[in-house]
C-alpha cells in the first residue's frame, strides 16, 4: 500500500489493528505515510502522543546532547517496557517488532530523523538540527543526519568538530567501516583548509570517488580558489552534467570568475531538465547578474527563493544583485535572511556590514563586521573590510 500511494488506507489498516499499532515500528510508519502525504503537523503528533514516548528510549533532545548518549545506548528492559508496556502483558515488545539486522538505536535513530524533517519543514529549523543531532549519535551510519547538520552551513565549524569528537565509530562499527566513515565525514567537514583529508591507505580507490571530488572543490570555493575549483568542476561536469552535489558549486565558480557563456549554457540545461528546481532558477539569476542585468537577476533568485527558502546561496545572491544597485535596505534584508539559512557561517554576516559600511553607518558597520571576525579571523576578506572601515574612520 506504502509503495502503491495509499497511504491513508496503509494508516487505517494499522490503526484498525490492536497489535500492530501498540508496536513502535508500526507508529513509526504510520507518521512516514502522513509525512509521505505532506501531513506533517500529524505525523509529528502521532510521534509525540504519550504512548509513543518514553523517558529514555524517545528521549528528549536536551538530555542527549548534554551528555546521557551512554545511558540512551544501554536499552534496558525496562526502557524497552516502557516504549511497549509491560512485556508480561504484551506479546509486541521493541525487539520483537525489529527486522532482522535492525537494532532498536537505528530505529530510534530513524525516528529522531524523521522529527527533524518534520519540524525543518515546519520551519523550526533549530529544534530540527538538535533531533538531527540526535539521529546521528544514535546511529554514526545516519549519513542523512549527517548532510542535513552540515548541508548549507546549518552548524558552525566549531560544533562541527565537536559533533565530530562526541559521535563513537568504534562502538557501532568493526575497524575498517569505523575507519571509512570517520575518513569519508572529516572529509566533508574540512572547510576553509587547502589541505585535505588523507584518503586511508586501504581506501586509495576513494581518491577518484565523486563526493571527495566534490568536496574538494567546496574548499578550493571557500578559500578562493577559483581557477582550481573551476578545473576540478569543469572535469566532472563533462562525466557527470547533472551532479547536484557538484552543480551549485561549479554555477557559483562560473558567476565568480565571470564566465557568462558557460553559465548560459549550464542554466539553460538546467531549465530544461529541472524547470521546477530552485536550482534552475538560481542558476539563471548568476547569470543575469554575471552580464549585469540586475532586475532579471532579483526576478528569478526571488523564484528561487520561493521554491527553496532553505538554500542559503540563493539569499547571498539576492543581497549581491539588489547591492550592484545600491538597494542597501534591499540588500541588508536578503543578507538578514541568508545568515538565518547559514547560520555557521560568516559570509552574510560580513555582507551586512559591507552594505551598512556603503550606507555610512559605521558603527553597525563595525559590529557586524566584528561579528564575522569572531567567526572567522582568518577571512582575509573580513580583515580587509575592517582595515577599510577603520581608515575611513581614521582610526
Amino acid at each position: 500500500m506504502y509503495y502503491s500511494r495509499q497511504y491513508h488506507r496503509a494508516i487505517a489498516v494499522i490503526q484498525n489493528c490492536k497489535e500492530l499499532k501498540q508496536s513502535l515500528v508500526c507508529r513509526y510508519f504510520i507518521a512516514q505515510c502522513y509525512y509521505a502525504c505532506s501531513e506533517y503537523k500529524k505525523a509529528l503528533e502521532f510521534l509525540e502522543q504519550s504512548d509513543c514516548n518514553s523517558t529514555d528510549l524517545n528521549s528528549n533532545v536536551t538530555s542527549l546532547v548534554a551528555g546521557s548518549l551512554s545511558k540512551q545506548l544501554c536499552i534496558s528492559t525496562d526502557c524497552q517496557n516502557a516504549v511497549n508496556g509491560d512485556s508480561t502483558k504484551q506479546s509486541n515488545t521493541v525487539s520483537d517488532s525489529l527486522i532482522s539486522g535492525f537494532s532498536t538505536e537505528q530505529l530510534h535513530s530513524s525516528i529522531a530523523l524523521l522529527k527533524g524533517k518534520l519540524y525543518e519543514l515546519m520551519e523550526n529549523r533549530s529544534l530540527a538540527m538538535q533531533f538531527y543531532k540526535e539521529a546521528l549519535l544514535l546511529d554514526v551510519t545516519c549519513y542523512e543526519a549527517f548532510e542535513k547538520l552540515v548541508h548549507f552551513q546549518s552548524i558552525s565549524s566549531e560544533e562541527e568538530s565537536a559533533l565530530l569528537t562526541e559521535l563513537n565509530f568504534t562502538d557501532h562499527l568493526n575497524p575498517l567501516m569505523s575507519k571509512l566513515t570517520e575518513f569519508l565525514y572529516k572529509d566533508k567537514l574540512n572547510k576553509n583548509s587547502v589541505s585535505e583529508t588523507k584518503v586511508p591507505d586501504e581506501f586509495d580507490s576513494l581518491a577518484n570517488n565523486v563526493d571527495v571530488i566534490v568536496n574538494k572543490a567546496g574548499r578550493m570555493l571557500d578559500v578562493c580558489r577559483f581557477q582550481e575549483c573551476y578545473d576540478i568542476t569543469s572535469r566532472l561536469m563533462q562525466s557527470d552534467p547533472y551532479n547536484l552535489a557538484c552543480l551549485p558549486i561549479h554555477i557559483s565558480v562560473l558567476k565568480e570568475l565571470e564566465k557568462a557563456n558557460e553559465l548560459f549554457k549550464v542554466s539553460h540545461k538546467l531549465m530544461d531538465v529541472y524547470p521546477s528546481s530552485a536550482l534552475a532558477w538560481f542558476a539563471v539569476g548568476c547569470y543575469y547578474l554575471c552580464i549585469k542585468k540586475n532586475e532579471l537577476a532579483r526576478r528569478h533568485l526571488v523564484k528561487a527563493s520561493q521554491l527553496d527558502r532553505r538554500y542559503g546561496p540563493i539569499w547571498l545572491t539576492l543581497g549581491h544583485a539588489f547591492a550592484a544597485d545600491g538597494e542597501h535596505d534591499q540588500a541588508i534584508a536578503s543578507y538578514c535572511t541568508a545568515a538565518q539559512v547559514i547560520r555557521g557561517s560568516h559570509i552574510p554576516i560580513m555582507y551586512i556590514g559591507i552594505e551598512y559600511s556603503a550606507s555610512n553607518n559605521r558603527n553597525l558597520a563595525e559590529r557586524f563586521l566584528n561579528q564575522a571576525y569572531l567567526i572567522s579571523p582568518s577571512d582575509p576578506f573580513v580583515l580587509h573590510e575592517l582595515g577599510t572601515l577603520a581608515f575611513e574612520s581614521q582610526k
